[in-house]
């Protein structure tokens, strides 16, 4: 048998298995610790995913290999075997191109055309037999040249493929996987050929390989519990979503729903938020929300005094504010964020949509929203704050009902470095220009910092790592909002304003394998700080889970008719069914077609559920704040009660869900990039 006819398969293999290694060694270490046998699924799960996904480049190296057993096809220099070449190499690159622009948008990109473009080439030559040139040493070189190239290349697109947008495009993952699965396929071959003296296998040899890997795919049937893991962690169980989308069809309650009688008793004793006095009436009060972005609470002054991150928001705080070292958001993305707070309800159970950007979409107009029912009761509403990327006009739409006027600044491809200090000018303006008034008011100032990509504010703080400068962004937006609160102060309207703080959301440094926020529920995603000052009433620490979704209904059962009607119809049809069913959870959600994930997060435990991957997570949160050491199926206790109170959610979600997925509506700002 001609030796090429050895070598193309068996490189063929060997880059197969090694990058299925790759990918089961995506799976954090820790569960392999805990259950060994759960790596020998997973290895197999993803040749498995690999034969599928790579079929066309898998068949166009065989195929050659087949080939090269007769020697007049491809013989050299034969100009038939250089057309078969070429052609192999352009099957195998458009058929990963045809993966990347699964995701449309990417169509409309030039850049990927000529990367596919340059690349057919360079498989062809990986592809093509250079033996002959060998027997020189300029020949050894130029072979060697060319092996280290594609190595290099593989491992290259391995490292983007780890560090490039974590979690964004699963489709661009992919393909990057691809590509370096095809490399490091040529670049075997070309070891193979330059070192003929090492012994390929025979037919013999080959076969036990082939049934070997047959029976490795077997494994997964043996061993159970391996495909949540791998579709959570691997590149290859990601990308499901994109050839697989999440469906809402599966969602069907599987137990009746009532509404709930006791709803308000039930959120007094469960949101977390404390009682208010009984002369407490919030029509006497103005309100004023002060938000940032992807601000995660472990990461401010208020949690740690030692980074001196937060000096006003802890001045702030010992000024009689309440202060909630355990708040979260309802969801890691600004939409569903913000939708949750002024909707008064989970982001699953609003009329809201997401589009093929699960962080883009619309709240529908059919909602009613906390700035509604205070402009229905003559309060003066208003927002200020950021358009960064014209996120607010055009991409997070919805937002703004019942806002009289929106003052939004920073719209652009990019963030202007003072963006917040220009939001943080005009709203001292508007508390000037409300100074004095007998009407109520209604603010809602929103900070764009610190969100990414973070700027360098002060040259005499670290400046080394993302989280020396996301630590600037947020003691930059603190000295805003101090700005904000001392023009208040000064007004002599904060003798009457209720004032809140609070982030929108957290944001990931690798703690989980990603960055930024949107892809995850885990505890730096959705821990935000949040502080209450309501005048004459004293603050303390509360240190109980609790939701900046809970915020409106809690104020508003304490207001006029029309805000106690508006609070006790979303707490009797939502929120008091899920608080009974979960018995208390705090809710956090991410919905898209390509992330549907949730977590309850309870003051011992977390538990988490990723719908596509349908993987249950559970954490010993008093013990293991960071979410770290997944006891789910290690602790049989703690797993059963993480099924239970999932499966509790799950029922009053279904039962009651109001949000649509619209996948092929695209982004209207027309851009790939991340928010």
């Amino acid at each position: 048998m001609p030796e090429r006819a050895r070598h193309l398969p068996l490189a063929t293999l060997a880059s197969t298995v090694a990058v299925a290694i790759a990918e089961a060694a995506r799976v954090p270490f820790g569960l392999y610790a805990e259950r060994p046998s759960l790596f020998f699924a997973t290895f197999a799960l993803s040749l498995e995913g690999l034969l599928v996904r790579f079929a066309p480049t898998v068949a166009a190296l065989v195929a050659l290999g087949v080939l090269a057993l007769f020697p007049g096809a491809m013989r050299r220099p034969g100009r038939l075997r250089v057309v078969l070449e070429l052609g192999a190499a352009a099957v195998v690159c458009l058929s990963l191109y045809r993966i990347l622009v699964r995701y449309e948008p990417f169509q409309a990109v030039l850049s990927p055309k000529l990367a596919f473009a340059a690349l057919v080439p360079v498989v062809a030559l990986g592809l093509g037999d250079h033996h002959e040139r060998t027997h020189t040493r300029t020949g050894r070189l130029l072979a060697r040249a060319l092996i280290a190239s594609l190595l290099v290349g593989a491992g290259a697109c391995l490292v983007i493929d780890r560090v490039a947008l974590p979690g964004d495009y699963p489709t661009l993952h992919l393909t990057l996987l691809g590509v370096a699965h095809l490399l490091l396929a040529l670049g075997g071959l070309q070891l193979l050929e330059l070192f003929r003296s090492i012994r390929s296998p025979g037919p013999k040899s080959t076969g036990l390989a082939v049934g070997v890997l047959v029976a490795v795919l077997a494994i997964p049937r043996v061993v159970g519990g391996a495909r949540p893991y791998y579709l959570s962690y691997t590149d290859l169980g990601r990308a499901r979503s994109a050839f697989e989308p999440y469906s809402t069809e599966g969602e069907v309650p599987r137990a009746n729903v009532p509404d709930d009688p006791d709803a308000a008793l039930r959120f007094e004793k469960m949101s977390g938020l404390p009682s208010l006095p009984v002369s407490f009436d919030l029509s006497r009060y103005n309100v004023l929300v002060i938000g940032s972005e992807a601000t995660r609470y472990d990461q401010t002054s208020l949690a740690d005094p030692a980074l001196g991150t937060t000096p006003h928001l802890v001045r702030f705080a010992a000024g009689g504010a309440f202060h909630f070292t355990r708040a979260y958001s309802p969801s890691s993305s600004t939409l569903l964020s913000l939708a949750a707070m002024f909707g008064m309800s989970y982001p699953s159970l609003l009329p809201l949509e997401t589009w093929k950007k699960p962080w883009t979409g619309r709240l529908s107009a059919t909602a009613t929203t906390a700035a509604e029912v205070l402009a229905r009761e003559g309060y003066d509403t208003f927002w200020i704050g950021h358009d960064s990327r014209s996120y607010f006009s055009k991409a997070g739409v919805g937002l703004d009902q019942g806002f009289a006027t929106r003052e939004l600044f920073g719209a652009g491809p990019s963030i202007p470095p003072d963006v917040d200090r220009t939001i943080a000018d005009r709203a001292v303006g508007a508390l000037a220009e409300r100074r004095g008034s007998a009407r109520r008011f209604f603010g809602f100032v929103f900070f764009v910092s610190p969100h990414s990509p973070y700027l360098v504010h002060d040259r005499t703080r670290p400046v080394e790592t993302a989280l020396d400068l996301y630590q600037q962004e947020i003691r930059y937006v603190d000295e805003q909002i101090g700005r904000v609160l001392a023009a208040l102060d000064a007004s002599g309207a904060a003798r009457d304003t209720i004032v809140v703080y609070l982030g929108d959301h957290g944001e990931e440094f690798w703690e989980h394998g990603g960055v930024h926020h949107k892809a995850t529920v885990y505890e730096e995603s959705v821990h935000v700080p949040l502080l209450i000052r309501i005048p004459e009433v004293p603050g303390r620490t509360m240190s109980g889970p609790t939701s900046t979704m809970h915020l409106f209904p809690w104020l508003f059962l304490r207001g006029t008719e029309v805000m106690r009607r508006a609070a006790s119809e979303r707490l009797v049809r939502d929120i008091g069914p899920m608080l009974r069913a979960t018995e208390g959870a705090v809710v956090c959600e991410l919905l898209g077609h390509d992330r549907m994930k949730a977590g309850l997060v309870y003051g011992r435990h977390t538990f988490l559920y990723d719908f596509v991957a349908e993987r249950h997570e559970a954490y010993a949160t008093d013990r293991d704040p960071g979410n770290l050491r997944d006891r789910f199926g290690i602790d049989a206790a703690m797993s059963l009660l993480a099924t239970e109170r999932v499966d509790a959610y799950r029922n009053v979600r279904a039962a009651r869900r109001r949000f649509v997925l619209r996948p092929l509506v695209e982004d209207p700002r027309g851009t790939l990039r991340a928010e």
